[in-house]
């Protein structure tokens, strides 16, 4: 489940998961101000999305793999999402002292 500061998220399942490079969830329901929500019609439209996260090795480092399944209505949302924790995980990433850097230290 990722929460934010409100106790606002997404409840999800791990379908499948190959540690250290491979994690897929299915959304199942929301947590709208710490209430559990399954069965609203709005839940009814998204249930069922998938996120695939994939790590593989590249020529430079790491590639980041993402899929996305969802219904057209909820496409904008998940892009939106999206560009912004992607951009907000590739400066992690790029910060030297950073555990999820990958990139040799030639200092």
């Amino acid at each position: 489940m990722f929460l934010d500061a409100e106790r606002n998220g997404m409840l999800s399942t791990i379908k499948r998961l190959e540690p250290p490079s491979l994690v897929e969830f299915s959304h199942y329901g929301e947590l709208n101000k710490g209430v559990e929500d399954t069965t609203s019609d709005r839940v009814k439209d998204f249930a069922g999305a998938v996120e695939r996260y994939e790590l593989l090795p590249d020529s430079e480092g790491t590639l980041l793999k993402v899929l996305v399944q969802t219904t057209e209505e909820y496409e904008q949302m998940m892009n939106d999402g999206f560009t912004k924790s992607l951009q907000a995980l590739k400066e992690l990433a790029e910060q030297t002292d950073s555990p999820v850097n990958t990139k040799p230290d030639y200092n």
